[in-house]
C-alpha cells in the first residue's frame, strides 16, 4: 500500500502517531498527496538515494504503528 491510498483519517492518525521528524515529515506529506519519488527528490531537493532512505524510516515507523494498533485493538 502506498501512502496515497490511506483515507484522510488514516493519514492523521499516522501524521499523529508515528513521531515523523523534518525531512521524514515532509516526505510523508507529499507522498500523501501522490507525488513520485523523483517529485519528492525535487521539492526536497535531496538526492534519491537520500530519499529513498528517508523513505525506508517512513515505511519502518508507519509499520510499527500499524503492528502496535492491531496488536492493542485484538489483545
Amino acid at each position: 500500500m502506498q501512502i496515497c491510498d490511506f483515507t484522510r483519517p488514516q493519514l492523521e492518525y499516522l501524521r499523529t502517531n508515528c513521531n515523523f521528524v523534518g525531512d521524514e515529515r515532509r516526505l510523508f506529506d507529499l507522498r500523501a498527496d501522490g507525488r513520485t519519488l523523483d517529485e519528492c527528490c525535487e521539492a526536497m531537493n535531496r538526492e534519491m538515494s537520500s530519499v529513498k532512505a528517508i523513505s525506508r524510516k517512513v515505511k519502518r515507523k508507519i509499520d510499527a504503528v500499524m503492528a502496535w494498533k492491531r496488536e492493542h485493538e485484538n489483545g
